[in-house]
């Protein structure tokens, strides 16, 4: 069953992730992308089967994508805050195509 997950606060809530796979996909490459590697097989291990399904530790290094968020938004899922701070990030360069858009 898929099924959002959200983080209830006091004047409402925030999606994190559409489903709970997702979210899991996208602890396991933040995890991935700051962790030993004996933190990272105690992670793996934790995360038991849906963590061996969803991600294979090292995919991030291997992929040559130097910016985690741009790694997230392009192999696991559009997450509402990766969006908002790459838009504030084009913003605080003055990029002027997100001035267009916005």
């Amino acid at each position: 069953m898929e099924m959002p997950v959200v983080e209830v606060h006091k004047h409402g809530v925030w999606l994190l992730a559409k489903t709970v796979d997702q979210f899991i996909h996208r602890i396991l490459v933040e995890e991935d992308a700051k962790m030993t590697s004996k933190c990272k097989e105690e992670l793996l291990c934790a995360a038991a089967d849906a963590g061996e399904n969803l991600y294979t530790m090292g995919d991030f290094a291997e992929s040559k994508i130097s910016d985690l968020d741009v790694y997230l938004i392009k192999k696991v899922g559009l997450f509402p805050d990766v969006l908002e701070r790459r838009a504030m990030r084009h913003l605080a360069k003055r990029d002027h195509l997100m001035e267009v858009i916005l």
